[in-house]
């Protein structure tokens, strides 16, 4: 309960998770690739795994979120 209260309140404030989850398109701008994995199916980079979320304030970037990506060889 104080957990969702505390997100509310930071959500309120002008806090975002980073947009991104498994399978969609990867965007250098607010993702950081830890790791890219060479001969996915993908056409282009494509997220594979959400390691760490990352977190806009107020629309800014404060924390990329960190990923696994698959590069389309």
């Amino acid at each position: 309960m104080i957990h969702s209260k505390l997100l509310e309140l930071l959500h309120g404030m002008g806090l975002e998770v980073v947009p991104g989850d498994e399978n969609s398109s990867f965007d250098p701008e607010i993702h950081e690739a830890i790791v890219a994995e060479a001969g996915s199916e993908a056409d282009c980079p494509r997220i594979l795994e959400v390691w760490n979320k990352g977190y806009l304030y107020k629309g800014r970037l404060i924390r990329p979120a960190k990923v696994k990506v698959g590069d389309g060889a």
